[in-house]
């Protein structure tokens, strides 16, 4: 779970990436499921296929999906909210338990 950061996981997620992944090798991940859970402040004037940048928030994760593909992981489709603001931080909520319920 991270904030997307210009169309992209965080630096610091990327470094955890590199640190753990990088120094067991990806058989350890092999038969496990990925799932990325990510916000953004932007909405449909920058996601999506009439949005600034022409693709949907959780398409920006391509990299993910091969890294997880390459670890033999099984990628899920990612959860991300977009127009992030405190005010739906309840609805946020519902939508991860449901989706971890499944």
């Amino acid at each position: 779970m991270f904030p997307t950061h210009w169309f992209n996981i965080t630096p610091m997620m990327k470094a955890y990436l590199n640190e753990t992944w990088g120094s067991v090798g990806p058989g350890l991940w092999s038969g496990k499921e990925m799932l990325i859970v990510s916000t953004a402040a932007g909405g449909s004037s920058t996601y999506g296929k009439n949005g600034r940048i022409g693709v949907e928030l959780k398409d920006v994760f391509l990299p993910m999906k091969a890294s997880a593909l390459h670890c033999g992981m099984t990628y899920l489709e990612p959860l991300v909210f977009e127009t992030v603001s405190h005010s739906k931080l309840e609805s946020y909520q519902k939508a991860l338990i449901e989706r971890l319920s499944k």
